[in-house]
């Protein structure tokens, strides 16, 4: 089941996005703990969820547990078309946690 958030980031993460709920894409089903380069991993997807203007989805045949504060994108990519800012979040073991806002470049 997919349950990536542990229990204390569960409160976290719906305090920062209260009823909202946003679309959520979860790599680590699709890749396996990647351990010390995961964050990497994710940053590097996020920014082609940016350049490609959608989010990938998780695996099929995952289970989503329904309490999860965000919404998984499931079967197939969300297309997100002039989608401006994303972020990329990583959790770690010991609590060596991180997040990352990425935008899509403009020419000013």
């Amino acid at each position: 089941m997919i349950r990536e958030l542990r229990d204390e980031d569960i409160p976290a993460v719906a305090r920062i996005w209260r009823d909202l709920r946003p679309d959520a894409m979860h790599s680590v089903n699709g890749l396996g703990h990647l351990l010390g380069s995961s964050g990497s991993i994710e940053a590097v997807a996020t920014v082609l969820c940016l350049r490609h203007e959608e989010l990938h989805p998780v695996p099929a045949g995952s289970d989503v547990d329904p309490e999860l504060p965000v919404s998984l994108v499931l079967d197939r990519p969300l297309p997100l078309p002039g989608v401006k800012a994303a972020i990329s979040t990583s959790l770690a073991f010991g609590g060596s946690n991180a997040a990352l806002v990425f935008s899509r470049w403009t020419n000013a």
